[in-house]
């Protein structure tokens, strides 16, 4: 039997590559299996760095940026220098975990010049495909600061230079991409992207995230409203496209200034490592995540593995350390059967820190299982045949 594993990350706990080496060391100790292939992968977010470039031999380098505060951090940055492609996840400069709850941190004086940086880097390494996963931001600048590192100046009505701050998006009045590196209309942008939202109203980027990013529900209209200005004077009248309310804004400004163009992550991702081939050719797909429920369904890592397999009729079983789907739900997107890592009543902290062993015994004993059924099955099958002689 031939195994393949493509398992997302358990987020707080281990990365897509310990998920998969955890499992298909379980699976190799088998008498069944003859074979077991691991494949990092994720669908835009976190971890699409590590899928592209373990699998497209890529490498990942620090790169020095700025963080959402201007401080100064080392951000990963994936490069694969055959293609000339390169990797960047907005998080990495401006994640949403460096908020500290401080005034320092609300977002009207927050952005995302860090972002902007790596996309220089990415330029002068003569990039042909910069790809851009989305998510986990702790901004709402609309990707100003990040388009501000590249040379776009705004400027208000008395044509002072304005800082690429919230704070001020009230006070735009024209801007000047006359400066703007010329380098990135010659470069294709790809915007990983696995939601809908557009970028105002209860479900854009400051009614449905603000408030985790440290914005008050009292300040969602004044916010809205003064990030409409900014909006209009990018993009007149064009900023409800869906989509535009990732990463606070920032595919908004990618798409509409730098003609970037979205595309589902998971897609993009399966795509670029002909995983729809590589499922073809196995018995059994093993996928998963830390956490099943109605947000996997659309997007996610698992049900898109399921859906392929499915279109081939090839068995897939999902790991997960907490699952909110019933069968009725996962069984006709083609996951067989979901199984639970955490077999005992805990805390969700200890669950994370036990992560690892828990899916290791979880996994090992799936396999024993299999193991077990076949070795029943082939008894059945003798005793059929002594009857029939």
């Amino acid at each position: 039997m031939k195994v393949l594993t493509v398992i997302d990350s358990f987020k707080g706990s281990f990365t897509s590559q310990e998920a998969n080496h955890i499992v298909a060391n379980a699976f190799r100790k088998s008498t069944l299996i003859d074979e077991v292939i691991e494949l990092t992968i994720a669908d835009g977010g976190e971890g699409t760095i590590a899928a592209l470039t373990t699998n497209l031999d890529g490498e990942i380098r620090k790169i020095s940026t700025k963080n959402l505060l201007g401080e100064t951090i080392q951000a990963n940055f994936g490069w694969i220098e055959e293609k000339k492609w390169a990797i960047i996840e907005v998080a990495e400069a401006v994640s949403i975990t460096f908020l500290d709850g401080t005034n320092q941190t609300h977002p009207s004086m927050t952005n995302s010049f860090g972002v902007g940086l790596l996309i220089k880097y990415a330029l002068n390494l003569g990039a042909k495909q910069i790809i851009i996963g989305l998510g986990g931001t702790g901004v709402i600048d609309l990707g100003w600061g990040a388009a501000s590192a590249l040379g776009l100046r705004v400027y208000d009505k008395n044509h002072t230079l304005l800082e690429p701050f919230p704070v001020n998006f009230s006070k735009a009045f024209y801007l000047d991409s006359s400066h703007v590196d010329e380098r990135i209309q010659k470069t294709r942008l790809i915007l990983l992207n696995d939601v809908s939202n557009p970028l105002f109203g209860s479900e854009g980027a400051i009614r449905l995230f603000g408030k985790q990013k440290g914005l008050l529900e009292d300040e969602f209209s004044e916010f809205e409203l003064s990030a409409k200005v900014f909006a209009d004077i990018v993009d007149s009248g064009m900023h409800t496209f869906p989509g535009d309310g990732a990463a606070g804004g920032i595919g908004f400004m990618f798409r509409s200034l730098f003609d970037g163009g979205y595309q589902p992550g998971f897609q993009f991702i399966s795509e670029s490592l002909n995983l729809e081939k590589k499922i073809c050719t196995c018995d059994l797909v093993i996928t998963g995540e830390g956490h099943l429920d109605y947000q996997s369904l659309i997007g996610k890592v698992p049900f898109g593995v399921a859906n392929l397999a499915k279109q081939q009729g090839i068995a897939c079983i999902a790991f997960t350390g907490k699952n909110e789907l019933n069968q009725a739900e996962y069984l006709p997107l083609g996951i067989d059967a979901v199984i639970p890592i955490v077999d005992r009543v805990t805390t969700l902290d200890k669950a994370i820190k036990n992560g690892k062993d828990n899916l290791k015994k979880a996994a090992e004993l799936t396999a024993k299982l299999m193991e077990l059924g076949a070795n029943l099955d082939t008894s059945k099958q003798k005793k059929i045949i002594n009857r029939s002689t």
